[in-house]
């Protein structure tokens, strides 16, 4: 899938868009439940599947199926978002009382953004590795390393951030957090660094919910809770 959760990364550095898993609802049960997700039947409005990889595996739910989201923003998250956003364009003003152009800035005549002469941002990268408790079924370094170099190749031509190519990974054999059933044990005891940093957990959500993120702005006050959750399929 090329990544695809990864490409949620825009709402760590923008602002996501909405709609995070199925509902508040399942949210909630996810959290309560320590079976197997994946092995639960899946009922839909046109039909039902024995489990969750033959649903994931349909064609209705590559139409239909939650796909890569955020939660819906509240008012106070959209004042937040344009808070910050006001404070960028004021300290970033595209063209300078000296004459000379942000970079950042599109180029009216290409609609390209001149970054050749802005150094990258470099973020630093804590992948965490989720595997069943007999320490089986998780991702591989080489994956997680593929995936990082192909977020990179993707956010190369528009955005100067560059993510840590010497990602610290680390693996935990630990049931309940790979089926993401205890999402905030699994980040109270594995999360590294500040919020400046990016966090990504990878395991197996079940419900065919390729994953979810937080809004940035959320980091400050809820630290343990920051960071993407990956279903591991994800990954090249």
């Amino acid at each position: 899938m090329k990544f695809r959760m990864l490409t949620t990364l825009l709402g760590i550095i923008t602002i996501p868009s909405n709609n995070i898993l199925t509902n508040a609802k399942d949210k909630k049960a996810r959290k309560h439940d320590n079976r197997d997700l994946r092995a639960i039947p899946v009922a839909t409005a046109n039909g039902a599947y024995q489990n969750w990889e033959e649903w994931s595996n349909s064609t209705e739910f590559q139409i239909e199926g939650d796909r890569c989201s955020q939660s819906t923003p509240t008012k106070t998250d959209k004042d937040e978002s344009q808070k910050s956003f006001r404070k960028f364009l004021n300290d970033n003003p595209c063209e300078h009382d000296d004459g000379t152009i942000n970079p950042l800035c599109r180029d009216g005549g290409t609609s390209r953004r001149n970054l050749a002469s802005v150094p990258a941002t470099e973020i630093q990268v804590y992948v965490h590795a989720i595997t069943k408790g007999n320490g089986k079924d998780g991702p591989t370094k080489r994956q997680i390393m593929k995936s990082i170099e192909e977020l990179n190749k993707q956010y190369a031509p528009d955005f100067a951030f560059l993510f840590d190519y010497a990602t610290d990974v680390d693996f935990s054999a630990n049931g309940g957090w790979f089926a993401a059933t205890n999402e905030m044990n699994m980040k109270e005891t594995l999360r590294r660094g500040s919020c400046r940093d990016l966090n990504i957990y990878v395991n197996s959500p079940g419900g065919g919910i390729l994953g979810w993120a937080t809004f940035p702005w959320s980091c400050e006050k809820n630290p343990d809770m920051d960071g993407v959750v990956i279903f591991k399929e994800s990954l090249i």
